[in-house]
């Protein structure tokens, strides 16, 4: 949506009349033809930062773009996931690679990278880091912070070493919500117990 790959000047005026019908603004950056993907998931278990499996979302075509990424079954392919009924479109059913063989000196990257995100946004819960690489470099780029993915992306801790249950990742989360909500909250009488107004005297 609002997305597309040119190769010259005269392919770029021609689409960012469409990309000005959504957005006053359009960004042109170069085009990585070795793109690759890796997500992350995080979370903080008993004050210690976790991270989970990694995970490398294969394409199907040179751009992937939203009708592939969340549109598209993948008929739970190998290396991917595939939920029953409507929820098997989309995400979950993107043909994928979790814990894929990658350098370690990469994978360290990935997972020091992806906890510095999580502390510099004061993450809570379990978001999903996604990162964009040049796998042909090995330069990677921190794309975004999700901080709600589907299903809470349990299939990346599902896999991770060690393995966290579902109930486990589920009631860490209440629980954590549940303190968050309480440490937020403001105090009934927001005024000091004592405290008292006295009137300044004319001079």
């Amino acid at each position: 949506i609002g997305v597309a790959k040119v190769d010259d000047m005269e392919q770029l005026r021609e689409v960012l009349p469409s990309i000005f019908r959504l957005d006053p603004v359009a960004i042109v950056e170069p085009f990585v033809t070795n793109l690759v993907e890796y997500n992350v998931s995080v979370s903080r278990f008993g004050g210690e930062i976790r991270t989970s499996a990694i995970e490398r979302p294969k394409r199907a075509s040179e751009l992937l773009d939203f009708k592939e990424k969340y549109m598209s079954g993948g008929g739970g392919k190998k290396g991917g996931t595939k939920s029953p009924g409507a929820a098997s479109e989309g995400m979950l059913s993107l043909t994928r690679d979790i814990n894929p063989d990658i350098p370690a000196e990469l994978e360290a990257n990935i997972r020091k990278w992806a906890s510095a995100a999580f502390e510099a946004v004061g993450g809570t819960g379990a978001p999903r880091i996604d990162f964009l690489g040049d796998e042909e470099t090995g330069e990677i780029w921190l794309n975004e912070v999700n901080p709600c993915p589907g299903s809470f992306g349990y299939f990346l801790w599902e896999a991770a070493d060690p393995p966290i249950l579902f109930t486990e990742l589920l009631s860490k989360l209440i629980e954590e919500a549940v303190e968050e909500f309480r440490n937020s909250r403001l105090p009934a009488d927001p005024t000091p117990k004592d405290a008292r107004l006295f009137k300044r005297p004319y001079e």
